[in-house]
């Protein structure tokens, strides 16, 4: 699987939406020609990323590679049809326009079944973590140390201006996957809305730290306590539960503000849209639609 695919699957199985640029977290994945090929190797990509991160011993290996083979059944069958689904009931709000508070909910829905994913992996979690040795709970500290590092750079290295033109990049791609080529105006309108917002990429990585700081810290705590499947699992989902809204109530109003930021522009952009663009978004939402249909039809 190449490098693209990979950075796709990845964002597909974060944790949760860190700041919501897009509520259409489904479309990452759907937007790769080859959807079957990436989604068929979703169970790889996660057993290969917990074994760079753990280093699994072979009996490690073999129990999550069944699981996630497991997850992935469940998730064919009972998660694509209702992405599906709620692709094709926004079609509606595509020909129509959409509020601020509309886009908010629909990301909002997303979340949710984010979390149901969660929830369902949570027990094969915390019977792996039970299984972790301190040599390997020290190489997981190690990897995220390289984490920080790497996004310290790719985050604060970077002029305010530069950092501001990267996210409106970023916003602007993710909604011309979905409408086609903007126009002149259109981008700027985009851009004031997109730049009013507040950044600070300080909190986005002190954020980052600390999830990951619980992460550490809940994992040893299984493992020192040799607690149950059924308490460990518990652990696990409340871990989840920590990881938003930031406990900082400086950062939880940062994100709160970037996030409501969003929204206005997806707003915008809905409003803004022309006859031909509204077409384009509609088609596409059900060609993406369509795509995951097949997926659960192959099994």
């Amino acid at each position: 699987m190449d490098f693209t695919r990979q950075q796709r699957l990845k964002s597909f199985l974060k944790p949760r939406l860190t700041i919501f640029l897009l509520p259409f977290i489904v479309v990452s994945l759907s937007a790769c020609s080859a959807i079957g090929l990436a989604y068929n190797n979703a169970d790889t990509l996660l057993l290969s990323q917990l074994d760079s991160y753990l280093d699994l011993d072979s009996r490690q290996e073999l129990f999550a590679r069944e699981k996630a083979a497991a997850f992935f059944a469940w998730h064919r069958q009972e998660e694509l049809p209702e992405y599906a689904s709620w692709l094709r009931s926004i079609k509606s709000k595509i020909a129509s326009g959409a509020s601020d508070a509309q886009i908010a909910q629909l990301a909002s829905e997303v979340n949710l079944r984010m979390d149901k994913a969660l929830q369902k992996l949570a027990p094969d979690l915390a019977e792996l973590a039970l299984t972790l040795s301190p040599t390997q709970l020290e190489r997981l500290k190690e990897k995220y140390a390289e984490n920080a590092a790497q996004l310290s750079k790719e985050y604060l290295s970077k002029t305010p201006a530069e950092q501001q033109e990267k996210r409106f990049e970023s916003l602007l791609s993710s909604i011309q996957r979905l409408y086609g080529s903007l126009q002149a105006e259109q981008k700027e309108r985009l851009r004031a809305v997109s730049d009013a917002r507040p950044l600070n990429h300080k909190f986005l990585l002190a954020e980052r730290l600390r999830r990951q700081q619980d992460v550490m810290e809940t994992l040893a705590r299984i493992n020192k306590q040799r607690l149950s499947t059924e308490v460990a699992t518990r652990e696990i989902k409340a871990l989840f539960e920590r990881f938003s809204p930031s406990p900082d109530a400086q950062r939880r109003a940062y994100f709160e503000q970037v996030n409501q930021g969003a929204y206005r522009a997806i707003a915008l952009m809905s409003n803004l849209a022309t006859k031909e663009q509204r077409a384009f978004a509609q088609e596409r939402l059900e060609s993406w639609a369509g795509d995951l249909t097949v997926l659960v039809a192959r099994k």
